[in-house]
């Protein structure tokens, strides 16, 4: 009686814990094909349009989930997602905002990343450089950067915990380069830097 009941409470636990990692799962898909900001440059060089100094650079602002984000001052905001996820043919570079509502804490998100992550790797879609821990504004953050095959495109993408209130997903990302898929660029890299260090609670 004991060895049935402790076989119906983990199968009960492991059930739970099972449908929280499918919410996570299908939350991180959805934060990639509808995000809520997005803005966009074309670029002939490495550092075009990047400045040190991030105080010209635009404002991004949500109320709803009270944060605001700089990011660089040419990248011309889209007002429609349609042309998201597209591959181009011309060299660009792209940040897109979203956030994940706290239907899951940080740690469980990353869990359900990482699940995702090497199914991308398994089926050769994605290839994975660098990932782990990153503090952003002061708070529990994560990072990866890869190569995504299905957009021809170089990712940097930083998750901030920012809970109660939602976790925030910032990407930044360059496509249409036809050079070999070593890593993203320096210029990318310092775009995701002053983006992220820019992040902010508002009130």
């Amino acid at each position: 009686m004991t060895f049935l009941l402790l076989t119906v409470i983990a199968g009960a636990v492991s059930f739970f814990l099972l449908k929280k990692a499918d919410t996570a799962i299908n939350e991180i898909d959805a934060i990639q094909s509808a995000p809520l900001f997005v803005a966009r440059k074309e670029y002939l060089s490495d550092d075009t349009g990047i400045t040190a100094n991030v105080s010209g650079w635009k404002t991004y602002r949500n109320e709803k989930y009270g944060f605001e984000i700089k990011y660089p001052g040419d990248f011309e905001e889209y007002k429609s997602s349609r042309e998201f996820g597209a591959s181009q043919s011309s060299a660009y570079r792209e940040v897109f905002v979203n956030v994940i509502p706290p239907s899951v804490n940080f740690r469980e998100y990353l869990e359900a990343l990482t699940l995702i992550r090497a199914k991308g790797q398994r089926d050769g879609r994605i290839v994975i450089f660098k990932k782990g821990s990153k503090a952003v504004s002061g708070r529990e953050g994560f990072e990866e950067e890869l190569y995504d095959f299905s957009i021809n495109s170089f990712v940097i993408r930083t998750f901030a915990d920012f809970t109660p209130l939602a976790i925030v997903s910032i990407t930044v990302r360059e496509g249409g380069k036809p050079e070999g898929k070593t890593g993203v660029s320096s210029g990318l890299r310092r775009v995701s830097d002053g983006i992220t260090s820019t992040l902010r609670r508002v009130l």
